[in-house]
């Protein structure tokens, strides 16, 4: 049961961004570079860097690259995580 669950989630996983997890993580960090300092985007404890993280592993909403809301997400973690 276990491995056909695992199975599912990463079939809805690709199904809403079409693209694989490691991919994904790769074209949002792209998308965040241009708005973030690479350095304190990349530096654990950050809150930029927990942001990202934050998106990537944690998010229900589950942004893909392509959002026009992703930036906004993204920055609306940051401040949380300053706070």
């Amino acid at each position: 049961a276990m491995f056909s669950t695992n199975t599912e989630t990463q079939a809805a996983t690709f199904n809403k961004c079409a693209m694989s997890t490691d991919q994904r993580r790769i074209e949002i960090e792209a998308e965040l570079v241009t708005v973030s300092d690479p350095v304190l985007l990349f530096t654990p404890d950050t809150p930029q860097h927990k942001a990202l993280e934050w998106l990537l592993e944690e998010d229900e909403f589950f942004s893909c690259p392509q959002d026009s809301n992703l930036v906004q997400r993204y920055i609306l973690a940051v401040l949380y995580y300053i706070t």
